[in-house]
């Protein structure tokens, strides 16, 4: 539990850490900022959910057709405007806005003309003026401050951010007071609100042919119908190649400048309808950013494959993508793209190297904890779940092997002690070499006693027959040893070996600063019992009828249903087929029929294998019994 608290606790420092890197970074790392910057351009320019047309605003353009009409460019002709104010006063327009500085004298007529104009002009009229930040000379901001004096005005500036106007201009603040941007003058002369904060403008994109805001030559006045006109602000302003025109958010689709006058004019209908930017806010930038760290943290913790946990990631990743354009076309709220997966990513990548670490020490536990009675094999499979070392244990179909050496108690004693040691070191090892190979798990040893199960800590579905596989390859490496130490003049027993399978609670018994991994249940008493049964069997292994039954390697002989020292419950076991040569095993099958059937006749045969076989230890069993009067397969044990 403590260990899992801590894990938690890093986990959500490495998920800060993330966040805030990925946060600082869209912010004030050029690089991260220009691509945060260009993906919400993007989808601005190609995903903006279609709003119309805005039917109150009307721009007239000064074109280049327009200045062909005229002796010279700059400054263009006054008397053109002021026809243009004459004709639309008369038209019964809204408002005008005149996005057209007036920084320098013209013809004096002309000059006066444009004045009377202004003053004639019925409806609101907001001229623009511009300010040392445009480039004016003191001379030109003089006589602009003379020429308008007392005439309503507007701020002709942009706010650009790294070279494109991404939001409304509202203004600044000078030495005569707060001056409003130019459509911020013009939509507060028309009643609405105040706007003094900087807010991101939402660009109304043309819909095929319908543009998004009318533009028409302002030289073409006369032609248009007056009822366009009614009721409509107009701004007029220039449509000149490379002159007062920015790059917009829109750029990002085809790269199109937008001329200054246009700019106005879209941040005057954003102004009119109340429109706002569908930003999320940055209380939801942050909770989406933490959102994605965190899930980049847990990520290197989910059991699977890199890949799998790679594609995941993508898959996530492709996923929020999907939501944050299809959403914005669909009018939902313009979703921070970078941001959040940088801070995934960063936390993946935080996350799978604090994951690495904490796989390292739980392997290194887990290498320790096992390494003296598991196979190096059955530890690798175990690291891929390491959570099942707690303590506690569970219920699990499993088989069991029991074995002990004959007599070595008494051998030891008559045998120097470092005799005893290094036959016993030879002894052990061979069968533990044994046990692994099989896939065993070393439960306990006990002087020349050894006890495996299979079956935990990892699943094997074929513990059955690997345990009666252990169990064979067991005695035969017990019977060369055996052979070969009498070779030596060393008078080494057999080595008696039981075998069971049944269900068992296996798992970590102890404390939590020392415990021992190990089974318990009746099945696992039951194999004790059949080891030490071969005792009075005569036999070297007793297996129950129950594991045998899996093992399609070997073949068995029967031996009897055995009532084990303390059990209620009889259990048919068998024995390896080897302890008969091949040409009597017929014989005793026979016989160990007729023990149901005809005791007399169960007799003589089993006297008849047993003057061939007088070694056999089994066969004299049954003789014995027989001999007793005895009758059947059941043979009770009195002792353990």
């Amino acid at each position: 539990m403590r260990q899992h608290r801590q894990a938690i606790l890093v986990g959500i420092v490495l998920a800060l850490a993330a966040a805030l890197l990925a946060w600082f970074g869209v912010r004030y790392v050029a690089l991260l900022r220009e691509g945060s910057l260009l993906l919400d351009d993007l989808r601005l320019a190609n995903f903006a959910p279609r709003r119309g047309q805005s039917a109150d605003i009307i721009l007239l353009a000064i074109n280049e057709d327009t200045l062909a009409e005229f002796p010279f460019r700059s400054p263009i002709n006054r008397r053109l405007i002021a026809g243009v104010l004459d004709e639309l006063a008369a038209r019964d327009v809204r408002a005008v806005g005149i996005d057209v500085i007036f920084d320098q004298p013209t013809n004096a007529d002309d000059d006066q003309a444009l004045l009377a104009a202004f003053d004639a002009f019925p409806r609101p009229l907001i001229v623009a003026v511009g300010s040392a930040a445009n480039g004016l000379t003191e001379r030109q901001l003089a006589f602009q401050e003379r020429y308008l004096v007392g005439r309503e005005r507007g701020l002709a500036g942009m706010l650009i951010t790294n070279g494109v106007v991404r939001h409304l201009y509202p203004g600044e603040q000078t030495a005569a007071g707060f001056e409003p941007g130019l459509a911020v003058a013009l939509a507060e002369a028309l009643g609405a609100p105040p706007a003094r904060d900087a807010q991101q403008l939402y660009y109304r994109v043309d819909d095929g042919d319908v543009a998004a805001i009318r533009s028409y030559p302002v030289q073409l006045l006369s032609l248009l119908p007056r009822a366009w006109f009614k009721d409509v602000i107009v701004l007029i302003g220039a449509d000149l190649p490379n002159q007062d025109t920015f790059r917009t958010p829109l750029s990002a689709k085809g790269g199109a400048m937008m001329t200054g006058a246009k700019i106005h004019a879209q941040a005057l209908a954003q102004l009119l309808d109340g429109a706002r930017f569908p930003g999320v806010g940055w209380r939801s930038d942050v909770l989406i950013l933490a959102f994605a760290a965190l899930l980049g943290v847990i990520l290197p913790f989910v059991r699977t494959r890199l890949v799998s946990k790679a594609a995941l990631g993508v898959l996530v990743v492709v996923v929020y993508w999907f939501i944050g354009l299809a959403g914005f076309a669909r009018g939902g709220p313009l979703l921070p793209l970078l941001a959040p997966t940088l801070g995934l990513l960063l936390a993946s990548s935080f996350g799978t190297v604090y994951a690495r670490r904490r796989d390292q020490v739980e392997k290194r536990f887990v290498r320790a904890a096992f390494a003296r009675y598991v196979s190096p094999s059955v530890i690798e499979e175990m690291l891929e779940n390491p959570s099942r070392l707690a303590l506690g244990g569970e219920k699990r179909e499993m088989s069991f092997v029991f074995s002990d050496l004959e007599g070595f108690t008494s051998l030891s004693e008559r045998l120097p002690p470092d005799v005893v040691v290094a036959l016993l070191q030879e002894y052990l090892d061979g069968m533990i070499k044994i046990a692994f190979a099989s896939g065993a798990t070393v439960d306990r040893l006990v002087g020349d006693g050894i006890a495996v199960f299979f079956g935990a800590p990892t699943v094997q579905r074929d513990h059955a027959p690997r345990a009666v596989g252990c169990a064979l390859a067991w005695d035969r490496y017990g019977e060369n040893f055996r052979q070969a130490q009498r070779r030596k003049g060393i008078a080494v027993g057999i080595t008696r070996i039981g075998v069971h399978t049944g269900s068992a609670v296996v798992g970590n018994v102890g404390s939590a600063a020392r415990f021992h991994y190990t089974a318990h249940g009746d099945c696992v008493n039951t194999a004790a019992r059949l080891e030490g049964a071969n005792k009075y069997l005569g036999t070297r292994m007793c297996l129950s009828r129950q594991v045998a039954e899996g093992h399609t390697a070997g073949s068995f002989l029967p031996v009897g249903t055995l009532l084990l020292k303390g059990k209620a419950n009889d259990l048919e076991c068998v024995t390896d087929a080897e302890v008969i040569p091949v040409q009597w095993r017929g014989a005793y099958l026979a016989a160990f029929a007729a023990l149901a059937l005809d005791r007399d006749s169960a007799e003589r045969q089993f006297a008849a294998i047993g003057e061939a076989l007088p070694d056999c230890g089994l066969v004299a069993l049954h003789l014995r019994r027989l001999r007793r009067g005895e009758q059947g397969v059941r043979v009770v044990l009195d002792e353990k």
